[in-house]
């Protein structure tokens, strides 16, 4: 059972160390949306978003993984390490 109640603020603080990103859709030769998941240290999912990629980013993924890794990064603001 659910009851409503009047909005409440609850902030919370994650500091996120980790992501996986996984291919939800593709449309072939125009586009494709991915599912981000963000970890923190204990590895619980802190956010779960999806991210589309327009036909200019899909045409530079080509055959090169990485490339979407390190482009989900930036869209999120994370900055990858080794």
């Amino acid at each position: 059972m659910t009851s409503n109640i009047q909005p409440f603020i609850i902030t919370t603080v994650s500091n996120v160390v980790s992501f996986s990103v996984t291919c939800e859709s593709l449309d072939l030769f125009t586009s494709a949306t991915f599912r981000v998941d963000s970890f923190d240290s204990n590895g619980n999912i802190i956010s779960r978003q999806p991210i589309a990629i327009t036909n200019e980013q899909y045409l530079a993924w080509q055959n090169n993984d990485e490339y979407i890794t390190s482009l989900m990064a930036s869209i999120l603001g994370y900055t990858l390490t080794s």
